[in-house]
């Protein structure tokens, strides 16, 4: 799978991933080639490129659920964009309730773990789509934690409104990723933040809780970018910890253009790392709301060879049950005393940051070996 650049497309190129409108209606499903007025539709929905499949390969396998997911990102994204520009003329935001009230509603009573994958962002939408998906993620973990539905309420509006000033910021800053700022432009970047603030502070849109939160959020990212964490944070609420751990897993994950992603069990380990900033049963929390390492999944050990996640170790995350690819071996890494120290070093993602393998393969894999124990 390739990404294109929208220019360079071409009739006949099969797409790797659906087409939506800016309400969600699909346009173009997976697989679909693409014809003269698909892609004049792309330039008049300022899409910057398309995920285009090779030749050969197959088309990929999408649950209902990432396709919901996905279906959902690109109309809430139009929704948040007209929301943020009433807001910030000091109107009453139109979207804004029904917004959060879908997001809890989807994502706050979820029994099970979701592929939490990301699409392509631009410059132009790239902040509007990191808040919906953080917003998304603050739902799961409030839900793990056994937060109250008000508590939520709060962590997900906060998380959807928090980049509101972002317009503001001047663009040489606003494109540059924390390595790249010097100490002046952390500085000058951390005051621009704060001025969000001034949006919710209107006769339309008084909201105390609210700011309180984001300010604490702002805070808790000034002191990531400058590496150092100041002991007031120790007062800080959950809700400002599941921000930051939502808007850092966002962070690592999301693919910017000119910006490649990191797999979700990086990610992690990068968070685990930083416990005075990251709280660590936050980070559990997003640990059992998203697929990180699960059954299905291609991984990378440590010894440098290839396989297939086989079963999941719900107690230490990179000692799974992996297949090798080279010689059909299964591997139970959570036998140390057999193997050792060796460990999953990564997962192997396709470019769009899914899984290589389908996991219904290992469904029946994992089928036939019982077939052939019963015999």
């Amino acid at each position: 799978m390739k990404f294109i650049l929208r220019e360079n497309l071409k009739t006949g190129m099969r797409l790797g991933r659906p087409i939506y409108s800016k309400d969600g209606t699909l346009l173009y499903n997976v697989g679909s080639r693409l014809t003269e007025q698909g892609i004049i539709s792309v330039n008049n929905f300022g899409v910057i490129g398309l995920y285009i499949l090779e030749e050969a390969e197959p088309v990929p396998i999408l649950s209902d659920e990432e396709i919901e997911l996905e279906r959902f990102l690109i109309a809430g994204t139009t929704k948040l964009y007209i929301d943020w520009e009433k807001i910030r003329s000091g109107m009453i935001p139109v979207y804004l309730p029904s917004l959060v009230s879908e997001i809890v509603s989807k994502y706050g009573d979820l029994d099970h773990k979701i592929s939490f994958f990301q699409t392509i962002r631009s410059s132009e939408d790239k902040r509007y789509k990191h808040c919906l998906s953080m917003a998304i993620l603050c739902a799961m973990i409030c839900s793990r934690m056994g937060k109250r539905r008000s508590e939520m309420n709060t962590c997900v509006t906060t998380a959807l409104l928090h980049d509101i000033g972002w317009l503001d910021i001047p663009k040489e800053l606003r494109d540059k990723t924390d390595v790249e700022l010097t100490e002046e432009e952390k500085k000058a970047l951390s005051v621009e933040e704060y001025k969000s603030l001034q949006y919710l502070e209107t006769k339309a849109n008084n909201l105390p809780a609210i700011r309180q939160l984001m300010g604490q959020h702002f805070r808790m990212r000034r002191m990531e970018r400058f590496g150092r964490l100041d002991p007031e944070t120790r007062s800080y609420s959950d809700a400002t910890k599941i921000l930051t751990v939502a808007c850092a897993f966002d962070r690592l994950t999301s693919m910017d253009i000119g910006k490649e992603p990191v797999t979700e069990l990086s990610a992690v380990r990068i968070m685990r790392k930083d416990t005075d900033l990251f709280d660590t049963p936050v980070l559990n929390a997003l640990i059992d709301s998203v697929n990180v390492l699960v059954s299905g999944c291609s991984v990378k050990l440590t010894n440098g060879l290839s396989g297939c996640v086989i079963k999941e170790n719900p107690f230490y995350m990179a000692k799974p049950v992996v297949l090798l690819f080279d010689n059909n071996e299964m591997l139970d890494l959570a036998d140390v005393k057999k193997h050792g120290t060796l460990a999953v070093d990564d997962v192997v993602k396709t470019l769009d940051n899914r899984w290589v393998i389908d996991r219904a393969f290992i469904d029946a894999y994992m089928a036939s070996l019982k077939r052939k124990k019963q015999r």
